[in-house]
């Protein structure tokens, strides 16, 4: 008897993006997902190690499924997600803040933080449209992405916090991508 493997069961997914033999298929998802154009595209990364560490012993550890760094020093965090509910984008943002607070060592400035972003595959729907109409696209739902924005004056703090969810039940039933 013949089983699928699903890729979004934690240890499928880390062997699929987060094993060094395999970087060229980080690469190539983080670049479809960030939507990267010529010349800004991610041609190399390093793996590396997914725990956060805790600081204090009776901090929280997490452990990411995927962490890298690209060429040009910014990091990524790929988590696939099964279980979803009003919890987890709490626990996105606390994710994230410990990657991102881990680049700073004693003694080392601010100005050497490099950008994080965090992307969520998620099995199941975080955010939805309160009432849907026949102007919804569900593929706007698909993918979902946050950055910090000053919604009065339009502009964004910096480009240090992103956080893209991946929402697999929106993916067009008939497997088809917009763009293909």
């Amino acid at each position: 008897m013949k089983r699928k493997i699903k890729p979004t069961v934690d240890c499928v997914f880390k062997a699929i993006f987060g094993k060094e033999e395999n970087r060229n298929l980080l690469i190539n998802f983080l670049n479809a997902v960030l939507e990267l154009t010529e010349g800004k595209r991610i041609t190399e990364v390093t793996i590396l190690n997914p725990y956060n560490e805790r600081e204090f012993e009776t901090g929280k550890l997490s452990i990411v499924d995927v962490k890298a760094m690209d060429q040009r020093g910014r990091r990524y965090q790929v988590d696939v997600q099964l279980a979803v509910g009003p919890w987890l984008s709490l626990r996105m943002l606390h994710n994230w803040a410990a990657v991102y607070h881990a680049q700073l060592e004693k003694g080392k400035r601010f100005s050497t933080l490099k950008p994080l972003i965090s992307i969520w595959v998620l099995d199941g729907i975080l955010f939805e449209p309160e009432e849907p109409d026949d102007d919804d696209d569900e593929r706007d739902w698909l993918h979902v992405d946050f950055e910090i924005w000053s919604r009065r004056l339009e502009i964004p703090m910096n480009d240090h916090f992103n956080i893209h969810i991946l929402q697999l039940p929106y993916w067009p039933r008939d497997g088809r991508a917009e763009n293909d």
